[in-house]
């Protein structure tokens, strides 16, 4: 999969589910399909529902029969990334401004990864319990133990999740939120968050859960959690386009590889024949060492982009957000879109063209990029996104006020309003309770 052989990869984690029913190879299958065009929304949603008819017995569920008081709700944050994760980016601004008058925040730790953001962490919530070493049969005892009302599940089918635990209904009020951007599969989960853009109302949904659209957006993104103090340091400012510079445009992505399908490469190699002159810069986990930079340039070769039209960067921590300062205008990958990274290229100030899907994982930029009021950069089909990166590209000096005034209007956006974020979801947390209490009747 880190080849960017999702459909290959695919068949291996059946044939290795044939030998051992593990739900672990189970979580790859389901996180290789989203990355790949070879599966229909519908079909990955099929999956995830398949996984739970493999794994969960729906006639073990603890029964939870008394009302929960609204006045004082006890919430449970359940998952591995509470560190130096993107996770973190998008959970901590919510510890930060939680009303601690009317909920208590719980933090279930199911990793052993610890840093300064994890010390961050368990300075803001309640109570901070770790978990890696539990059993689930502990994990259930434990959550029972603390009464806790809603239990968020913050990883879904990535690595340290807890889905099996969860299957036994621990909590009365089960949700699922963040880490995977799809259904968990399970009955046992009772609500999967989400907005207005990533599942509309007229869309056809396949869930198990059912789905509490947020107002605005899904999430809210807080950057340089790691490292707060250089907020305001020159390292991080928003720079001129390189374009100014180097007088051509570079288009880029810094996503997974395993995200550039063939038909991502067919489309952004139209994109490069589109506008003269104009290069494609990718930065690639593990270049050099499990991809090899020639089977990455003869997948655009396919299609007529010479070599020198491809720069290849091998991808570096360190370089997360300045990275951009080498792009003009990122290109979003389809199926499956950017998540931490497009907010941090818009932070970073560049532009993004994305191609509107059919389902949360393949409408998560056109839902970024609604909030943020740049509906004019998502596109409804391919041709649409070619012209749409094409007209982008046409003018320097426009791209260059863009990025100047980007980060100003992130700020001011539902994107960063920290505030406004937290407020929808206690929201949503008290509906959810009221909900539960009418059906206890």
């Amino acid at each position: 999969m880190a080849m960017g052989k999702p459909i290959e990869a695919v068949a291996e984690f059946r044939n290795a589910l044939e030998i051992k029913r593990d739900p672990v190879v189970f979580d790859n299958i389901l996180f290789a399909m989203q990355y790949s065009d070879n599966w229909s929304c519908r079909e990955v949603a099929e999956a995830h529902i398949e996984y739970g008819n493999m794994f969960e017995n729906r006639d073990t569920f603890l029964v939870h029969k008394n009302k929960i008081d609204s006045k004082k709700i006890i919430v449970g944050f359940i998952g591995g990334d509470f560190c130096a994760h993107p996770v973190s980016y998008f959970i901590i601004p919510l510890l930060e401004h939680y009303s601690k008058s009317r909920f208590s925040f719980y933090c279930y730790h199911t990793s052993n990864r610890r840093d300064n953001v994890t010390e961050k962490i368990i300075s803001m919530v309640d109570a901070f319990v770790e978990m890696s070493t539990l059993a689930d049969e502990q994990l259930v005892s434990q959550i029972l133990n603390d009464g806790i009302h809603i239990l968020v599940d913050l990883s879904g089918h990535t690595g340290h999740n807890k889905l099996i635990a969860l299957s036994k209904k621990p909590a009365p009020i089960q949700v699922t939120w963040l880490g995977h951007p799809n259904t968990s599969g399970l009955t046992a989960i009772d609500w999967k968050l989400t907005d207005k853009f990533c599942d509309p109302m007229e869309g056809e949904v396949l869930c198990s859960e059912k789905l509490y659209r947020l107002p605005d957006i899904f999430c809210v993104y807080r950057p340089l959690i790691t490292s707060p103090e250089k907020h305001e340091s020159a390292e991080y400012a928003v720079q001129n386009p390189p374009c100014t510079a180097n007088g051509y445009i570079t288009f880029g992505s810094c996503n997974n590889y395993a995200k550039l399908t063939d038909s991502t490469v067919r489309l952004w190699s139209k994109v490069l024949e589109a506008v003269d002159g104009s290069k494609l810069f990718l930065e690639i986990q593990g270049l050099g060492e499990y991809v090899d930079q020639n089977s990455v340039r003869d997948r655009f070769r396919l299609y007529g982009v010479s070599d020198e039209r491809l720069v290849l960067q091998k991808r570096d921590s360190r370089n997360q957000y300045i990275i951009y300062n080498k792009i003009d205008i990122a290109l979003d990958p389809f199926p499956a879109n950017g998540g931490t990274t497009t907010f941090d290229l818009l932070w970073m100030g560049v532009p993004l063209i994305t191609l509107k899907g059919e389902c949360f994982i393949s409408r998560m930029g056109y839902s970024i990029l609604s909030n943020l009021g740049r509906h004019e950069w998502v596109a409804n089909d391919e041709e649409d996104y070619i012209r749409l990166a094409a007209n982008l590209a046409s003018d320097q000096n426009r791209l260059k006020e863009w990025r100047m005034v980007q980060r100003d209007k992130m700020k001011e956006s539902p994107l960063m309003n920290e505030q406004l974020f937290s407020r929808s979801l206690e929201r949503a947390f008290v509906e959810m309770v009221d909900m539960y209490n009418m059906s206890q009747k």
